[in-house]
Protein backbone atom coordinates (compact mmCIF):
# COMPACT_ATOMS: atom_id res chain seq x y z
CA UNK A 1 0.00 0.00 0.00
CA UNK A 2 1.31 3.45 -0.95
CA UNK A 3 2.24 5.88 1.80
CA UNK A 4 0.43 8.70 0.00
CA UNK A 5 -3.08 7.52 0.92
CA UNK A 6 -1.93 7.12 4.50
CA UNK A 7 -0.60 10.66 4.54
CA UNK A 8 -3.84 11.92 3.03
CA UNK A 9 -5.94 10.18 5.66
CA UNK A 10 -3.68 11.39 8.45
CA UNK A 11 -3.89 14.95 7.18
CA UNK A 12 -7.67 14.70 6.98
CA UNK A 13 -7.98 13.36 10.50
CA UNK A 14 -5.59 15.92 11.96
CA UNK A 15 -7.26 18.76 10.10
CA UNK A 16 -10.72 17.69 11.20
CA UNK A 17 -9.68 17.27 14.84
CA UNK A 18 -7.91 20.63 14.97
CA UNK A 19 -10.76 22.40 13.23
CA UNK A 20 -13.40 20.92 15.51
CA UNK A 21 -11.36 21.76 18.60
CA UNK A 22 -10.92 25.34 17.45
CA UNK A 23 -14.62 25.80 16.67
CA UNK A 24 -16.33 24.15 19.65
CA UNK A 25 -15.37 23.80 23.35
CA UNK A 26 -15.10 20.24 24.58
CA UNK A 27 -17.25 20.81 27.63
CA UNK A 28 -19.59 23.80 27.52
CA UNK A 29 -21.21 24.61 30.87
CA UNK A 30 -23.47 27.43 32.01
CA UNK A 31 -23.60 28.00 35.75
CA UNK A 32 -26.67 29.42 37.50
CA UNK A 33 -26.36 30.58 41.08
CA UNK A 34 -27.99 32.83 43.67
CA UNK A 35 -26.78 36.29 44.66
CA UNK A 36 -26.18 39.61 42.96
CA UNK A 37 -23.56 40.21 40.26
CA UNK A 38 -24.08 43.51 38.46
CA UNK A 39 -23.69 43.74 34.67
CA UNK A 40 -25.16 46.35 32.30
CA UNK A 41 -28.75 47.33 33.15
CA UNK A 42 -31.50 46.42 30.71
CA UNK A 43 -33.96 49.25 30.03
CA UNK A 44 -37.38 49.26 28.39
CA UNK A 45 -37.95 52.41 26.31
CA UNK A 46 -41.67 52.82 27.08
CA UNK A 47 -44.54 50.99 28.75
CA UNK A 48 -45.58 48.18 26.43
CA UNK A 49 -48.02 45.26 26.33
CA UNK A 50 -46.98 42.51 23.91
CA UNK A 51 -46.13 38.82 23.50
CA UNK A 52 -42.46 39.79 23.25
CA UNK A 53 -40.76 42.85 24.73
CA UNK A 54 -37.41 44.31 23.67
CA UNK A 55 -35.02 45.80 26.20
CA UNK A 56 -31.90 47.87 25.53
CA UNK A 57 -28.71 46.57 27.16
CA UNK A 58 -27.50 49.91 28.48
CA UNK A 59 -25.83 52.04 25.80
CA UNK A 60 -24.21 49.07 24.06
CA UNK A 61 -26.49 49.38 21.02
CA UNK A 62 -27.48 45.74 21.56
CA UNK A 63 -30.92 44.55 22.64
CA UNK A 64 -32.46 41.50 24.26
CA UNK A 65 -36.00 40.12 24.20
CA UNK A 66 -38.35 38.85 26.89
CA UNK A 67 -40.48 36.22 25.20
CA UNK A 68 -42.66 33.12 25.62
CA UNK A 69 -44.24 34.05 28.95
CA UNK A 70 -46.37 31.08 30.01
CA UNK A 71 -49.41 31.67 32.18
CA UNK A 72 -50.36 30.01 35.47
CA UNK A 73 -51.82 26.98 33.65
CA UNK A 74 -48.31 26.02 32.53
CA UNK A 75 -49.30 25.84 28.86
CA UNK A 76 -50.78 29.08 27.47
CA UNK A 77 -48.59 31.93 26.24
CA UNK A 78 -49.76 35.23 27.69
CA UNK A 79 -49.29 38.91 26.88
CA UNK A 80 -46.65 40.64 28.97
CA UNK A 81 -46.49 44.12 30.42
CA UNK A 82 -43.10 45.82 30.34
CA UNK A 83 -42.64 48.87 32.53
CA UNK A 84 -40.72 51.87 31.24
CA UNK A 85 -37.25 52.22 32.73
CA UNK A 86 -35.06 49.57 34.34
CA UNK A 87 -36.53 46.29 33.13
CA UNK A 88 -39.66 45.14 34.96
CA UNK A 89 -41.88 42.54 33.28
CA UNK A 90 -45.06 40.83 34.45
CA UNK A 91 -48.25 39.40 32.98
CA UNK A 92 -50.38 42.08 31.32
CA UNK A 93 -53.47 40.92 33.23
CA UNK A 94 -51.59 41.39 36.49
CA UNK A 95 -50.77 44.99 35.55
CA UNK A 96 -54.41 46.07 35.31
CA UNK A 97 -55.78 48.23 38.16
CA UNK A 98 -57.36 46.12 40.88
CA UNK A 99 -56.29 42.87 39.23
CA UNK A 100 -56.00 39.68 41.25
CA UNK A 101 -52.50 38.57 40.35
CA UNK A 102 -52.21 35.09 38.83
CA UNK A 103 -48.54 35.22 37.81
CA UNK A 104 -46.66 33.22 35.22
CA UNK A 105 -44.79 29.90 35.13
CA UNK A 106 -42.34 30.31 32.28
CA UNK A 107 -40.27 32.98 30.55
CA UNK A 108 -37.33 33.20 28.13
CA UNK A 109 -34.54 35.75 27.67
CA UNK A 110 -32.97 35.95 24.20
CA UNK A 111 -30.12 38.19 22.98
CA UNK A 112 -30.20 40.14 19.72
CA UNK A 113 -29.38 37.97 16.70
CA UNK A 114 -25.62 37.61 16.23
CA UNK A 115 -24.89 38.21 19.92
CA UNK A 116 -24.75 36.17 23.10
CA UNK A 117 -24.83 36.82 26.82
CA UNK A 118 -21.48 36.57 28.59
CA UNK A 119 -23.30 36.57 31.93
CA UNK A 120 -26.33 38.05 33.59
CA UNK A 121 -28.27 38.86 36.72
CA UNK A 122 -31.98 39.28 37.52
CA UNK A 123 -34.52 39.07 40.32
CA UNK A 124 -37.64 36.89 40.41
CA UNK A 125 -40.57 37.41 42.77
CA UNK A 126 -42.73 34.48 43.81
CA UNK A 127 -46.45 35.25 43.69
CA UNK A 128 -47.50 36.57 47.09
CA UNK A 129 -49.78 34.64 49.42
CA UNK A 130 -48.85 31.12 48.35
CA UNK A 131 -49.27 28.51 51.06
CA UNK A 132 -46.31 26.30 50.18
CA UNK A 133 -43.25 25.11 52.06
CA UNK A 134 -40.81 24.92 49.16
CA UNK A 135 -40.51 26.50 45.75
CA UNK A 136 -37.92 26.21 43.00
CA UNK A 137 -37.17 27.48 39.51
CA UNK A 138 -35.52 25.40 36.78
CA UNK A 139 -33.16 27.29 34.48
CA UNK A 140 -32.05 26.07 31.05
CA UNK A 141 -29.26 27.84 29.21
CA UNK A 142 -28.22 27.27 25.60
CA UNK A 143 -24.90 28.44 24.13
CA UNK A 144 -23.95 29.35 20.55
CA UNK A 145 -22.94 25.75 19.82
CA UNK A 146 -26.34 24.34 20.81
CA UNK A 147 -25.07 22.88 24.09
CA UNK A 148 -27.55 23.23 26.97
CA UNK A 149 -27.30 23.17 30.75
CA UNK A 150 -30.12 22.77 33.28
CA UNK A 151 -30.01 23.74 36.93
CA UNK A 152 -32.71 24.04 39.61
CA UNK A 153 -32.46 26.60 42.42
CA UNK A 154 -34.71 27.44 45.35
CA UNK A 155 -37.05 30.43 45.40
CA UNK A 156 -37.32 32.63 48.47
CA UNK A 157 -40.89 32.24 49.80
CA UNK A 158 -40.79 35.68 51.41
CA UNK A 159 -40.16 37.73 48.29
CA UNK A 160 -37.41 38.57 45.86
CA UNK A 161 -34.87 35.98 44.74
CA UNK A 162 -31.70 37.20 43.02
CA UNK A 163 -29.98 34.96 40.46
CA UNK A 164 -27.02 35.23 38.14
CA UNK A 165 -25.40 33.09 35.47
CA UNK A 166 -22.03 32.79 33.75
CA UNK A 167 -20.11 30.28 31.64
CA UNK A 168 -17.05 28.22 32.49
CA UNK A 169 -15.35 28.16 29.09
CA UNK A 170 -16.18 31.57 27.66
CA UNK A 171 -19.21 30.38 25.70
CA UNK A 172 -21.92 32.87 24.76
CA UNK A 173 -25.44 32.18 25.97
CA UNK A 174 -28.06 32.45 23.23
CA UNK A 175 -31.14 31.61 25.31
CA UNK A 176 -32.21 31.44 28.95
CA UNK A 177 -35.44 29.61 29.82
CA UNK A 178 -36.94 29.63 33.31
CA UNK A 179 -39.75 27.36 34.46
CA UNK A 180 -41.64 26.85 37.74
CA UNK A 181 -44.39 24.50 38.86
CA UNK A 182 -47.98 25.63 38.27
CA UNK A 183 -48.49 25.61 42.05
CA UNK A 184 -45.61 28.09 42.44
CA UNK A 185 -46.13 30.89 39.85
CA UNK A 186 -43.85 33.90 39.63
CA UNK A 187 -45.13 37.44 39.93
CA UNK A 188 -42.47 39.35 37.99
CA UNK A 189 -38.88 39.59 36.78
CA UNK A 190 -36.89 42.78 37.38
CA UNK A 191 -33.44 44.31 37.90
CA UNK A 192 -32.18 42.56 34.77
CA UNK A 193 -28.56 43.26 33.88
CA UNK A 194 -26.55 41.49 31.20
CA UNK A 195 -23.12 41.22 29.64
CA UNK A 196 -23.14 40.78 25.87
CA UNK A 197 -20.66 40.07 23.06
CA UNK A 198 -20.84 39.32 19.31
CA UNK A 199 -20.79 35.73 18.15
CA UNK A 200 -17.75 35.37 15.90
CA UNK A 201 -17.36 33.08 12.90
CA UNK A 202 -14.40 30.66 12.69
CA UNK A 203 -11.13 32.44 11.94
CA UNK A 204 -9.52 31.99 8.49
CA UNK A 205 -6.78 29.84 10.02
CA UNK A 206 -9.41 27.47 11.37
CA UNK A 207 -11.09 27.21 7.98
CA UNK A 208 -7.68 26.60 6.39
CA UNK A 209 -7.08 23.64 8.69
CA UNK A 210 -10.40 22.16 7.67
CA UNK A 211 -9.55 22.70 4.00
CA UNK A 212 -6.19 20.96 4.40
CA UNK A 213 -7.87 18.02 6.04
CA UNK A 214 -10.48 17.66 3.32
CA UNK A 215 -7.87 18.06 0.58
CA UNK A 216 -5.73 15.37 2.17
CA UNK A 217 -8.66 12.98 2.36
CA UNK A 218 -9.52 13.62 -1.30
CA UNK A 219 -5.91 13.05 -2.37
CA UNK A 220 -5.71 9.81 -0.44
CA UNK A 221 -8.87 8.47 -2.02
CA UNK A 222 -7.73 9.52 -5.51
CA UNK A 223 -4.37 7.76 -5.18
CA UNK A 224 -6.04 4.65 -3.81
CA UNK A 225 -8.46 4.57 -6.75
CA UNK A 226 -5.59 4.81 -9.26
Amino acid sequence: MSTIPRLGIRAAVCGAILSFAAIQPADATIIFTTGNQQYTNVNIAADVNALSIIGDIGNTGVTMTFESMIGPDGATQVTMHGQHGVAFVESYLDSLPGATHTGFTGLSLVPQAGYGFTGGDFALDLLNGLDISTAAVMFTGVDQFGNSTQQTLALDLNGQSQYNFYTLNGELVTRIDMLVDTAQPLQDIKQVSLGVAPITVPEPATLALLGIGLAGLWLGRRKRAS
